[in-house]
């Protein structure tokens, strides 16, 4: 519950700041019909509003990591115990994959749906569990994050406004990345919020060993 609580409010903080590139792109429309008074004052007051929007951001997205990796952890600790030696990867890379360069936008996403397959309820639906959701979760998450990486180390600082061209690069990027951003996070709290009740489904039905080649799974005798 406090996973997907904290991960409601970093979604929260996601729309804000998508609200804040918004505005900056409406601001940078006005002026191209020309800069009267009013206008240039919230043009020059936009580069501090952006301030306090990533200063938001950061700090809800560091508070938000933490919480997603220690539940991810959390689940990957009963994937282990209710489907033995079926993960690809140990519950341990739960934290440590999300530290290795390159690696990190792979070896999460291989965690997490192996943890899935492992927690759906018995019987498993064959030939293949539907994961749409966390498809899009990690596709949403990976454009948002390369669109951010793009903006902050390619097009400029944040509170620069291009005034006179509607193709400035900074906001469309910014943009774009609000969305995705926005919509990872959405997507998060489901899957925070699905996983745990297919466990709490899944644990009382024991662990379950596969034979071998293809002929599926075996639940322990009692």
């Amino acid at each position: 519950m406090w996973a997907q609580t904290l991960l409601g409010v970093g979604g929260l903080a996601a729309v804000w700041v998508l609200g804040v590139d918004v505005y900056g792109f409406l601001l940078q429309r006005q002026s191209l019909q020309g800069v009267t008074f009013d206008l240039q004052q919230a043009i020059d007051a936009y580069p501090g509003l952006v301030d306090i929007s990533l200063r938001i951001s950061e700090g809800t997205t560091g508070v938000c990591a933490i919480a997603f990796v220690l539940w991810l952890y959390r689940a990957a600790k009963v994937a282990e115990a209710v489907a033995p030696n079926q993960q690809r990867l140990r519950s341990g890379w739960a934290v440590g994959s999300w530290f290795i360069p390159l690696a990190c936008v792979v070896m999460p996403s291989i965690l997490i749906r192996d943890i899935w397959k492992a927690s759906h309820p018995l019987p498993w639906p064959a030939p293949r569990l539907r994961m749409r959701l966390l498809t899009a979760w990690w596709a949403t998450w990976l454009l948002g994050l390369g669109q951010f990486a793009f903006g902050n180390f390619y097009l400029g600082t944040p509170g620069d406004v291009f005034l006179g061209s509607l193709a400035s690069p900074f906001l469309w990027q910014a943009v774009g990345s609000g969305v995705a951003r926005a919509a990872s996070a959405a997507l998060a709290v489901l899957v925070v919020r699905q996983l745990p009740a297919m466990q709490r489904t899944r644990i009382p039905q024991g662990p379950i060993f596969l034979r071998p080649a293809t002929s599926g799974p075996q639940v322990q005798d009692a």
